[in-house]
């Protein structure tokens, strides 16, 4: 069974939160976000069990690159090539670096206290590099950069997130994808052996197929 994208993300979010929970700084939330920006800092608050901000995880583009050295039937893209997909982890923070009530400036020791607090995090997204699920070895993934930015401040929030590119499948089936085997045989009613007939059988679980279809398999004639 393919280790999928969608698995990787699942171990990546938990491997943070654990990290910074471990190292005496967790966050009120981890969560996932299915937007096209970065989720809003909208839970930048503090809890009595110590919690401070959130951690979340966003996928962000894929992109194809093609190769010209695996050619498909009519010159298709569907199997030349492999998906670039950017992954982005996120930490939002409290920041004390706030003007007072009365408009006062923070003060050099507010401004301190958020430097050492985003170091701290960088530092820990650092380590989402190591965790355990990059070492499965059916992660059908590799590495292709990564960077962390600051994010912020905006309002009392602040933060850092890092981008991970991986370069692979993008499925997300979690063992249930079809595999699709094809068999090719020349067609007996043409004699002249130009026309072949393909058989598309699927096995293991059935996924999706044409709209009312009943069958896993079917056939196609092409020249």
């Amino acid at each position: 069974m393919a280790f999928t994208l969608g698995n990787l993300e699942n171990g990546l979010l938990a491997c943070l939160c654990a990290m910074l929970a471990a190292e005496g700084r967790p966050v009120c939330v981890c969560h996932f976000y299915a937007g096209d920006t970065r989720p809003p800092a909208d839970r930048c608050q503090s809890n009595n069990i110590g919690g401070n901000g959130q951690a979340w995880l966003r996928r962000d583009v894929s992109v194809l690159r093609t190769s010209n050295t695996l050619p498909t039937f009519g010159g298709g893209t569907c199997s030349s090539g492999s998906w670039q997909t950017t992954i982005e982890l996120g930490i939002y923070r409290c920041i004390s670096a706030v003007p007072g009530e009365k408009g006062q400036a923070p003060t050099p020791e507010q401004y301190l206290d958020d430097r050492t607090m985003f170091n701290a995090d960088k530092q820990t997204l650092y380590q989402v590099l190591c965790c355990d699920a990059w070492d499965d070895p059916t992660l059908q993934v590799s590495v292709v950069n990564a960077s962390i930015d600051p994010i912020g401040p905006s309002g009392a929030c602040g933060g850092s997130v890092l981008q991970i590119t991986v370069e692979g499948d993008p499925t997300d089936t979690d063992g249930a994808a079809q595999e699709l085997l094809m068999t090719v045989t020349g067609d007996p009613a043409d004699p002249t052996g130009m026309t072949a007939l393909a058989a598309w059988t699927v096995q293991g679980p059935f996924v999706s197929g044409p709209a009312g279809a009943e069958e896993d398999t079917t056939s196609q004639w092409f020249r």
